[in-house]
């Protein structure tokens, strides 16, 4: 029982509630004493409506909503009828141009001119700087859409088709270089990572921002969805590359949590195996990473990447004859596999067998010229065997491809030392520090050259 709220009213019981929406009582309820008074609800008398009014008028509230569902629903089924309509005439006419166009690329061209009126009425209707724009759209669309489907050869034809009209379309070139083939076998399948880092970063300088606009090109202009295969490789290559904000340790970690998303789509998508596996190493899970990279051999072992993949892990641990073995069956897979061959070479390296380590780092440079690490650490196996003028030449050759190269500079200046170029270490040095402020053992040789021959460390990727 609901009572008065008005202090002269007090104990009174609620008789209804006034409805009009501008009244100017504090309160919507009233008794009997409210309506006596005439200084209460003055201009909304015939709002105030007793309990009984108001249960009619809520079963009239109710009746018109029923009401408005019929009409709603009638109006559908009329609205789906016509839709029913029109998505057949649609059909029809896409079916049409479809074997128009299917009849062209065969030249059977009296079919086109039997329905050339159609082509002429559709190229009249589309402004030609529109048309290219939507075609390019909906190639990459359907590009992005083929490789969640695996159909890697059918994307790639796609992303071709979009480079012909507009070569500097970045995301078309970003997902060519995963699915460009090599002896009928795309990228994504054998997942030759390097070429498309090396890309991706050319593609970082042409488009500073290429890691946003790709995105939202991805998921706002083409609308593909965020649980898209080829959205989920293209955040994990950018975090891999461009994501700074971040500590090194969250973007290992939020890579493995993308991966294992990959996988739960694909279970044997090379790219997500290879990754989750590099980026335990990064994070000293050796263990895990030996399961991961044996979890990847066991779905598909004919794959080159998967048994470098391991063979690294190995690596790693300084298991470097098992680690030869693995990258010796990556390369007998493919043999210009050049990730396995530099890593044999630096199994080699570790294991002092300098002559057999340079002989696979020049494989690697036959193959791969830009291969920048290459040249340094043939330039630590040249140091090694105590020939500093030509391990000075290899640590160049790598300086000129990346300026910053912290480790190919420090060991020249370790070469330039031992060569008692004192001077010129120092400016090797002073670089690496310029380039890392916490790289300790410039510092450390640094200090020491004009005082005491010493014991120099000696560092290789």
């Amino acid at each position: 029982m609901f009572f008065c709220q008005n202090l002269e009213h007090e104990g009174s019981q609620i008789i209804g509630f006034c409805l009009y929406p501008d009244c100017q009582e504090p309160k919507s309820q009233f008794c009997v004493n409210c309506l006596i008074n005439p200084q209460k609800h003055l201009n909304c008398r015939n709002d105030c409506k007793p309990f009984d009014k108001i249960d009619i008028l809520l079963d009239l509230i109710i009746y018109k909503l029923d009401q408005m569902l019929e009409q709603a629903d009638w109006k559908f089924q009329q609205f789906k009828l016509e839709y029913e309509k029109t998505i057949k005439i649609i059909l029809k006419e896409q079916q049409k141009f479809q074997e128009i166009a299917k009849n062209l690329k065969v030249q059977k061209c009296k079919d086109f001119l039997d329905n050339i009126g159609k082509v002429k009425f559709w190229n009249t209707n589309i402004k030609s700087t529109q048309f290219e724009k939507e075609i390019i759209n909906l190639w990459l669309k359907q590009g992005i859409e083929l490789i969640n489907q695996k159909e890697y050869q059918r994307a790639l034809v796609k992303f071709e088709k979009v480079l012909q009209e507009d070569a500097n379309n970045h995301l078309a070139k970003f997902y060519q270089s995963i699915l460009k083939q090599k002896q009928g076998v795309t990228l994504m399948q054998q997942n030759n990572n390097y070429k498309s880092f090396q890309l991706l970063k050319e593609l970082q300088l042409e488009y500073p921002n290429f890691q946003e606009q790709a995105l939202i090109t991805l998921q706002e202009k083409l609308r593909i969805k965020s649980n898209n295969i080829a959205t989920l490789i293209l955040q994990v290559y950018c975090m891999i590359q461009f994501d700074k904000k971040k500590k090194k340790i969250d973007i290992d970690q939020n890579i493995m949590i993308y991966c294992d998303i990959i996988l739960g789509l694909d279970k044997y998508n090379v790219f997500a195996l290879g990754m989750k596996t590099i980026s335990l190493c990064e994070q000293k899970k050796y263990q895990q990473a030996i399961l991961s990279a044996e979890e990847g051999v066991m779905v598909n072992n004919k794959n080159s990447h998967l048994q470098y993949i391991k063979g690294f892990v190995l690596y790693q641990l300084n298991q470097c004859q098992d680690a030869i073995e693995l990258f010796d069956k990556a390369i007998s897979i493919d043999p210009n596999h050049v990730d396995a061959i530099n890593g044999k070479g630096n199994s080699l390296q570790n294991l002092k067998q300098y002559e057999q380590a340079i002989i696979c780092y020049d494989q690697v440079i036959s193959i791969d010229p830009n291969y920048v690490d290459a040249y340094s650490n043939k330039g630590l196996s040249l140091y090694n065997l105590k020939q500093y003028e030509q391990a000075i030449i290899c640590y160049d050759k790598a300086i000129t491809f990346n300026r910053n190269h912290v480790i190919a500079s420090f060991n020249k200046g370790l070469s330039l030392y031992n060569l008692k170029q004192y001077e010129q270490a120092i400016i090797c040095y002073d670089k690496v520090i310029l380039i890392d402020p916490n790289y300790f053992n410039a510092y450390f040789n640094k200090s020491f050259i004009p005082k005491i021959e010493f014991q120099v460390i000696v560092y290789r990727i």
